[in-house]
């Protein structure tokens, strides 16, 4: 029967004959509106007299039946079924009495309902047939989603055109209402497609259409007590109720945990500074929002650096000694790997990198790359997890680190590209910045924020988490960005090409560098390249960088890779509040060299300057207190199964 099939109360169509309970394979031998239930265990028997009876719990997974309290009434829409066992009548509400043919069985903690009574109590068509029950029930379209924010939950409204059959998928962070395809779906079914909520904790929705027609609206939530789920009639419609845990009065975001008590760490008592003190030393509480990680009532277990890892110098440069913070470990045969990470989900949060190292569990942590300071955008090539962020600038170096922990330093060129199914590819020019080529494609992910400003000129395909473009935009609208899609921007003769894509059609994009980094997981950006092949190579103008980045003192940031494999991260003071006059980029390679580093790179400084070390901040900062920046570098222990934290 097709789902447009029309659908009037009471109608009952069985075909069967005399037999006991059925049991057929592996099937759960349930088809509602044309896709199985999926169970433990078989979801329909027939009777010895041909009866067929339908489990009461697959009906709650499989169509979106309540069955409250002691489960004896059965809620769908507003229309309600109300059954005692042992006896076949039933009740559809005061006064309304029917009958079911057979009672309802329970057994083994199991209700078994007769197929007749759903016919008669909801308006279903339901058929048998060897062993099957075929489910028919009326299946409507979204009409809209919509959201209210109260004081104990956040509720998502899901409108629809007729009421429908509904399931239910639960993972990390979300869930999803799967509705089988409607009635009348018109041209413009499923056209709006990602929606954003006023709520943070349930920010947005995104909706998608499977091969066979069934419609996937996922809805995205933060931590949350539980969601609990329920259908209401006239209208119809699906509400959602994403119930808050009980806590304490938010902080405020725009400043940083509040600082923990006592000393931090010190380095190694051989090379520890004379009289001074770090800006964060003992007895010493750090400016408010300086960072300092939280103290918890039971903290995490973190191992500890081992003994001489981080050390503290006094090097001389030509405007006076200048303290120097220097840490090395072996990323593949120690019990520490490095990555990098951001300061949250997308370019417009920043955080100190104490606050960063925290979230991450990291043992120490150093600022990372350049960044925009007026919208938080990483400069220049990052990769976390193996999920591409930024693509590399030109001539700048890059370091990468394989899955083994291995790293690498070098400059480093990608190429990208979209290929499409059963059509060709488009070479990518751009991930997740602004469009400035005449003739470009540039690749939007969850980091970009939550949607691209419109712009006319463009050709905007929106790919979902599955690969598929569900939306085109070509009249320079805004468009949301899916949490896990992406959205592909074409200018020039690429906005003419993406016209061509079809909507379903599957999408992947891929980054290949150069040289090759077989096994590449992590990688962030920096620049100007200090030292290659255990030689100083500093040509900050081929980098382009400008003059004064070149040539002034400043507090550095610093990570080299020596012949073992080792790495070593260093912090040079400097400033207003640092403890000496900092260094130039001259000075920084030869410290490098003299610290035995294959190769070694700039990282962003100045103000950014941060190294924390067991939670705190171990250097004097050049403004006096930790800046907030968008990415660092964290040091975290080895997993087994894994590159640090993931």
């Amino acid at each position: 029967m097709s789902p447009k099939a029309v659908y009037v109360a009471a109608t009952l169509v069985f075909v069967f004959g005399p037999r006991p309970w059925a049991a057929r394979g592996d099937s759960s031998g349930l088809i509602i509106n044309g896709r199985e239930v999926s169970c433990s265990g078989r979801a329909v028997r027939v009777n010895a007299d041909g009866t067929p009876y339908i489990r009461q719990d697959a009906l709650v997974a499989g169509a979106g039946v309540e069955a409250p309290g002691d489960g004896r009434v059965l809620k769908w829409f507003g229309a309600t079924i109300s059954y005692r066992p042992g006896t076949s009548r039933f009740s559809c509400g005061p006064g309304n009495e029917k009958e079911a043919g057979a009672a309802p069985v329970c057994t083994g903690g199991v209700t078994w309902l007769p197929a007749r009574m759903l016919a008669e109590g909801f308006g279903w068509e339901v058929s048998e047939a060897d062993g099957e029950v075929e489910v028919w029930a009326p299946a409507g379209e979204i009409s809209s989603v919509r959201q209210g924010i109260h004081p104990d939950r956040v509720r998502v409204v899901v409108d629809l055109t007729a009421p429908s059959p509904y399931r239910l998928e639960r993972g990390q962070g979300q869930v999803s209402v799967l509705l089988p395809p409607g009635e009348n779906a018109g041209a413009t079914a499923g056209e709006v497609l990602v929606l954003e909520f006023a709520s943070g904790l349930v920010p947005r929705a995104a909706r998608d259409v499977d091969e066979d027609g069934w419609t996937r609206l996922t809805i995205f939530h933060g931590e949350i007590e539980k969601v609990a789920v329920f259908s209401i009639g006239n209208p119809p419609r699906i509400v959602l109720d994403f119930l808050l845990k009980a806590r304490d009065a938010a902080q405020d975001s725009s400043q940083g945990p509040r600082s923990s008590q006592g000393a931090p760490p010190q380095p190694a008592a051989s090379s520890k500074p004379s009289s001074e003190s770090p800006a964060t030393g003992a007895g010493t509480r750090p400016t408010a929002g300086a960072g300092a990680p939280a103290r918890s009532a039971a903290p995490p277990k973190v191992p500890v650096l081992p003994e001489g890892a981080w050390e503290a110098i006094s090097w001389p440069t030509g405007a006076g000694p200048t303290l120097v913070h220097v840490m090395a470990f072996h990323p593949v045969k120690g019990a520490f790997q490095l990555r990098p990470a951001l300061a949250g989900e997308s370019f417009s949060q920043r955080a100190s990198v104490a606050r960063i190292a925290s979230a991450q569990g990291a043992v120490a942590a150093v600022n990372g790359g350049f960044f925009c300071p007026q919208v938080g955008a990483p400069l220049g090539m990052l990769v976390i997890d193996g999920e591409w962020v930024r693509l590399p600038l030109p001539q700048r170096p890059v370091l990468a680190v394989m899955r083994d922990g291995r790293c690498d330093i070098a400059r480093v060129e990608v190429e990208g590209r979209a290929s499409f199914s059963g059509i060709g590819f488009l070479a990518v020019t751009g991930l997740n910045e602004n469009e400035t080529r005449p003739d470009g494609l540039v690749v939007f992910t969850r980091r970009f924020g939550g949607r691209i400003p419109g712009v006319v000129g463009r050709t905007r395909l929106v790919v979902s988490g599955r690969g598929r473009v569900i939306f085109k935009e070509t009249d320079g609208n805004d468009v949301p960005i899916p949490s896990d899609g992406m959205v592909l921007s074409g200018t020039g003769a690429r906005a003419e090409a993406l016209t061509r894509v079809p909507l379903g059609c599957e999408v992947k994009v891929t980054f290949r560098t150069r040289p090759e980094w077989p096994g590449l997981l992590h990688a962030v950006g920096g620049g100007p390249l200090l030292v290659a092949c255990g030689q100083i190579v500093l040509d900050p103008a081929r980098e382009g960088f400008r003059a004064d980045v070149a040539a002034g003192r400043h507090a550095r940031t610093a990570i080299g890779i020596k012949p073992d494999g080792r790495v070593v991260i260093v912090a040079a003071e400097g400033g207003r509040g640092g403890r000496g006059p900092g260094l130039t980029l001259t000075e920084l390679a030869k410290l490098m060299l003299h610290l035995h580093c294959k190769a070694a790179m700039n990282l962003d400084g100045g103000g950014s300057t941060t190294l924390v070390v067991q939670g705190q901040v171990v250097n004097a900062c050049a403004d006096g207190f930790p800046r907030a920046v968008s990415n660092a570098l964290v040091v975290v222990p080895r997993r087994p199964n894994g590159n640090g934290k993931g």
